[in-house]
C-alpha cells in the first residue's frame, strides 16, 4: 500500500506543477527551466517508484507462491495427520473395547472367585457342622472307643482350625469315620479300663463283638456285659457286672479260649433285644412289680409326671366329697328324726334349742322355720329356697375339677403318644430302620402314657358319676326333709 500511495503523491504533485505551465504560458523562461528540472526529478522519482513497485510485485508473487507451495505441503501434512488421528481413533477404540473385555473377564473372573469362595465358605462351614455334630455323638458311641475317639475327633478339628483346607480336612474325617467303623465291624480281644455303671473303673480283658456288645473279664475272674440300653444319648452303653449264673458258666469255659486264639469262637450267650431288661438278665433277678412300675415310669417320659398326680389329686377330692355327703346324709337325718318327734310333741322350743346347736344345710332350713311360727307359709319357703341356693353349690363343689381330671387324662396320654411318636421319628432320622431298639422305646413311651391317661380317666370318671348322683340324692332328702317340717308346721298350705 505505500507504493501506490507514493505514486498517487507523485501523480498529484506533477499535475499540480504542470498545470501552471499550460495556464501561464507567458511566465519566465527561467520559471520554465525550473520546472523542467523539478518534472526531471519527478520522472525520475517516478521510475524509481515504478521500479520499486514490480519489485515489491515481484517479492510478493514469489511470497505467494511459496504461500501456495506451503499451503500444498500443509494439506498433504494435514491429510497425513488427518491419517494418523483416525489410526490413533481406531487405535484407542480397540483398546478401549480390548479393556472393556478384560473388564468384563476381570469382573466375571471375581464374581466366579466370590462364588468359589462363598462354595468354599459353605463347605468349610457344613463340615465345621459334620465336626459339630459328631463330636456331639461320639459319647453315644461304644463305650470302649470314646476317649479315643474323642481324642481323634478333636485332632482333626484342631487342624481345620489352624488350617481351614475343607479337602484336606474331610479327608481327615473319613479316615476317622473309616477307622470306627472297622472296628464296629469286627471281632477282637482287647485289654482296656472300662468305667463300669457302678462308677468305679475296672481294667478288663475285653471280647468285643464290634459296636453290638462285648464280654470283658476283669483280673478276679468277675464278668461284665457291655450292651446297648434301649435308649438314645449318653445313656446309650451300659457296662453291668454278671452274676446270672448260666451266662457266667458259659463265660468260664469260653472265654479262656477266646483269650488264648485271639479270636471269638464257638458259643456266644447273646440277648438279642439288648434293652432295660437286660439287667436283670444277667443280674439273675427277676424284677419285681415296683421295679416293673418304676420301669414303665421311666419308659412314659416326662408325661408321666402330672400323669401320676392327677389320680393322687382326684384321691384327695374323692375322699374329701364322700366324707362331706356322708356326714350330711347321716346328720341330716338324725336332724330331721330329731326335730320331728319334738314338733309332732308340740315341743317347739326344745326343738329350736336343739337344731341352734347343730350343722349342716338342713340345719339351717329347720332353724328357719321354727324361729319363725308367726310368719306365712310363702315366707318360709322362700327363706327355704334362698338357703338351698346357697348350699347346692358347696354340694357340687369339686365335682367339676373331677371331671375336668376324667377328660384331663386321656389328653395327657395323648401327649405322651405324640412326644414317643416324636422320639420314634428322630430315633429313625439318627439311627435308620435298622435296630428295632429304638422303634420299641418310642412306640413303648407311646403305648404307656396313653394306657396310664386311660387308666387314670376311666375309674375317676366313674367315680365322678357316683359322686353326682350322691350328691343330687342328698338334695333330694334335704328338700324333702325340709318341706315335710314345713307341711308339719303350716298344715293348711
Amino acid at each position: 500500500m505505500s507504493l501506490f500511495k507514493t505514486l498517487a503523491v507523485a501523480g498529484v504533485f506533477f499535475f499540480a506543477l504542470s498545470a501552471p505551465r499550460y495556464c501561464a504560458q507567458n511566465k519566465d523562461q527561467k520559471t520554465k527551466d525550473a520546472a523542467s528540472v523539478e518534472l526531471a526529478a519527478l520522472r525520475q522519482a517516478l521510475d524509481a517508484a515504478r521500479d520499486s513497485l514490480q519489485n515489491d510485485i515481484a517479492g510478493r508473487w514469489r511470497a505467494k507462491q511459496r504461500f501456495v507451495e506451503q499451503r500444498e505441503t500443509d494439506k498433504e501434512e494435514l491429510s497425513r495427520l488427518k491419517e494418523l488421528q483416525e489410526r490413533a481413533f481406531n487405535e484407542a477404540s480397540r483398546v478401549k473395547e480390548e479393556c472393556f473385555s478384560r473388564e468384563k473377564t476381570a469382573e466375571d473372573e471375581a464374581a466366579a472367585t466370590l462364588a468359589k469362595q462363598e462354595e468354599w465358605k459353605s463347605a468349610a462351614s457344613t463340615l465345621d457342622d459334620a465336626l459339630g455334630k459328631e463330636s456331639s455323638i461320639v459319647m453315644e458311641g461304644f463305650p470302649l472307643d470314646c476317649e479315643n475317639r474323642r481324642q481323634d475327633l478333636e485332632s482333626v478339628r484342631s487342624r481345620f482350625q489352624k488350617k481351614p483346607d475343607a479337602p484336606s480336612a474331610l479327608t481327615d474325617l473319613v479316615d476317622y469315620k473309616l477307622k470306627y467303623l472297622g472296628l464296629g465291624a469286627r471281632l477282637n480281644i482287647a485289654r482296656q479300663t472300662v468305667l463300669t455303671d457302678e462308677g468305679k473303673p475296672r481294667l478288663l480283658t475285653i471280647a468285643r463283638f464290634g459296636n453290638v456288645f462285648a464280654y470283658g473279664m476283669d483280673e478276679r475272674g468277675g464278668f461284665y456285659f457291655i450292651g446297648q440300653s434301649g435308649k438314645l444319648g449318653g445313656d446309650r452303653y451300659r457296662v453291668n457286672p454278671i452274676d446270672e449264673r448260666g451266662v457266667v458258666a458259659a463265660l468260664v469255659k469260653e472265654f479262656p479260649s477266646w483269650v488264648a486264639s485271639g479270636g471269638i469262637e464257638g458259643l456266644v450267650p447273646t440277648d438279642v433285644l439288648q434293652n432295660d431288661q437286660t439287667k436283670s438278665l444277667i443280674a439273675g433277678k427277676k424284677m419285681g412289680r415296683f421295679q416293673q412300675f418304676v420301669a414303665s415310669i421311666k419308659a412314659g417320659g416326662a408325661v408321666m409326671a402330672p400323669l401320676l398326680l392327677l389320680p393322687l389329686w382326684a384321691l384327695v377330692l374323692i375322699v374329701l366329697k364322700f366324707i362331706q355327703f356322708g356326714a350330711q346324709k347321716s346328720r341330716g337325718a338324725r336332724q330331721f328324726k330329731k326335730v320331728m318327734g319334738l314338733v309332732e310333741n308340740k315341743e317347739h322350743a326344745e326343738a329350736l334349742a336343739y337344731i341352734k346347736k347343730s350343722k349342716g344345710a338342713l340345719a339351717r332350713i329347720l332353724e328357719s322355720c321354727l324361729s319363725r311360727p308367726n310368719s306365712s307359709r310363702g315366707a318360709i319357703e322362700k327363706s327355704i329356697r334362698e338357703i338351698l341356693m346357697g348350699e347346692i353349690p358347696r354340694l357340687s363343689r369339686y365335682l367339676n375339677t373331677l371331671a375336668v381330671i376324667a377328660g384331663a387324662a386321656p389328653l395327657l396320654g395323648l401327649l405322651g403318644t405324640i412326644s414317643g411318636m416324636i422320639s420314634l421319628f428322630a430315633a429313625v432320622t439318627h439311627y435308620g430302620t435298622g435296630d428295632p431298639k429304638f422303634l420299641a422305646g418310642g412306640i413303648s413311651e407311646a403305648l404307656i402314657t396313653a394306657k396310664t391317661g386311660l387308666a387314670v380317666a376311666i375309674p375317676v370318671l366313674f367315680v365322678h358319676d357316683y359322686l353326682r348322683n350322691k350328691k343330687d340324692q342328698l338334695q333330694a332328702d334335704i328338700e324333702k326333709y325340709s318341706f315335710r317340717i314345713l307341711n308339719t308346721l303350716w298344715p293348711e298350705g
